[in-house]
């Protein structure tokens, strides 16, 4: 073969060459964003411990429930919306299940929740008490930190993340005594 026709022909396959690879790497990046990964987001304050509450509501079905452990007093945060939020809950079905520490179990406000419809309550030892609560709902985890200053949510959405937090949630349940 002639040194020219033998460069030429290097050529041609160096173009169609980079040409499969670019259409790979298009390939690739698409995948790479269809793909499931968990997406997280940062909420502040009391608004935006409301807009996960709000997401609960939007997120869930009827018959479906919310799993809370550690309930914290979020009306000394939230206010009035909490009884909006329960009302809401309720009236479209959402089920709940909570766990509280003893000290919490003794105020008035959740022995009233954990009366409503479609709602448990069960009471941690005596000595576990911490501010910061986790939510866990359909593919969602929330975690809510009630600390003066340091108020936030943080929601995880990931199938995976979820099973796991509602298969601890239930591994502690099945040990904890019901609210009287």
């Amino acid at each position: 073969m002639e040194p020219e026709r033998l460069v030429d022909w290097f050529e041609a396959r160096e173009q169609k060459i980079r040409g499969e690879l670019e259409s790979v790497a298009r390939f690739l990046e698409e995948e790479y964003r269809r793909e499931k990964r968990p997406r997280v987001r940062v909420f502040f304050g009391a608004n935006g411990i409301r807009s996960v509450f709000l997401d609960e509501l939007e997120t869930l079905d009827p018959g479906d429930e919310v799993l809370i452990f550690h309930a914290i007093n979020a009306k000394e945060v939230m206010g009035w919306f909490i009884d909006y939020y329960h009302k809401r809950r309720i009236k479209k079905g959402i089920g709940m299940r909570m766990t509280l520490d003893r000290k919490t179990a003794g105020v008035k406000c959740f022995r009233r929740v954990a009366k409503m419809p479609a709602t448990e309550a069960r009471v941690t030892p005596e000595d576990y008490s911490t501010p910061v609560s986790y939510h866990v709902y359909g593919n969602k985890v929330a975690i809510m930190s009630y600390v003066p200053g340091e108020i936030l949510a943080i929601l995880i959405e990931g199938t995976g993340i979820a099973r796991g937090f509602r298969e601890n949630f239930e591994l502690v349940w099945r040990k904890l005594r019901p609210l009287k």
